[in-house]
């Protein structure tokens, strides 16, 4: 049984004519996170990945700052729990952060986040004192960026399947052509938490000598999580945001826009090889 896809019955209507039809649709569903029996955040993704999921996000929130600091990860097996398949369990590892303190940050973030009178330099400033800079950029050929979306095409089926989701890809730098990881989501940040999870579990994470390519727009959460992924280079088919070139410029992290099938797109931070 595919969970990422349900497919139902829909109207369609073509010159005057209505006919039914059925039609694959991405399916959303919440997913509680609780680290060590507390609850911190409900999730709403697509099933699928979903360890993966919760480790990413554990990491890109400061839970966590290794795969060695979670003792274990797992979705929830109470027979006696509602929706206990939708909800996942995380046990920090002893002696490792300490959780009360590392949660509330997290839970901070979670509000700063939403919040509409924080500074941008403020924001920035306090994401670098968790997360180091760059020492340089690194520079892209314009050959490997325009031959990512094609393949990471590839990696959508369930793309294909609805035209209902994001994708999240990691290659290596080294060709442009090595996945690292992949995922779809009906959130972009779930997707890119979703490779960054992976990443993490496999122990790659943060990774090195990789970029992430994602189908939407870069927004400022996306390259923070990139930057604790240890992306060198974020390539998106959609734009950014101000706040996203401003942190990529600080960190110095290579941010390329509207990478399309076209040839054409924009470098916001970093340089193009040869230049």
């Amino acid at each position: 049984m595919n969970h990422e896809v349900e497919t139902m019955e829909v109207s369609v209507l073509s010159a005057g004519a209505r006919a039914a039809t059925p039609d694959d649709v991405i399916v959303e569903a919440p997913l509680e996170l609780r680290v060590d029996g507390e609850p911190l955040a409900v999730l709403m993704r697509t099933p699928g990945d979903d360890r993966a999921l919760c480790a990413g996000f554990l990491l890109t929130e400061g839970v966590i700052e290794l795969a060695e600091d979670l003792e274990s990860l797992g979705p929830c097996t109470d027979p006696n729990r509602p929706n206990a398949h939708n909800t996942y369990l995380a046990l920090l590892a002893p002696g490792g952060p300490e959780r009360s303190a590392r949660v509330r940050a997290a839970q901070r973030d979670f509000y700063a986040a939403s919040s509409c009178g924080i500074c941008g330099k403020a924001t920035i400033e306090s994401i670098h004192q968790r997360i180091r800079p760059h020492k340089t950029f690194h520079a892209l050929t314009p050959a490997l960026i325009e031959g990512l979306g094609e393949r990471a095409r590839q990696a959508q089926p369930a793309f294909t399947r609805t035209g209902g989701c994001h994708g999240a890809v990691a290659y290596a730098l080294s060709d442009g052509e090595t996945v690292l990881a992949s995922a779809e989501d009906v959130g972009r940040h779930n997707a890119v938490d979703k490779v960054i999870g992976d990443l993490l579990l496999q122990d790659k994470a943060p990774v090195e000598g990789a970029l992430l390519w994602i189908s939407g727009r870069a927004s400022f959460e996306v390259v923070q999580k990139a930057l604790v992924g240890g992306f060198q280079a974020l390539v998106c088919v959609g734009a950014p945001t101000s706040l996203a070139v401003e942190m990529a410029q600080a960190s110095r992290l290579t941010l390329v826009g509207f990478a399309t099938r076209s040839g054409r797109y924009n470098l916001y931070a970093g340089a193009f090889k040869g230049e």
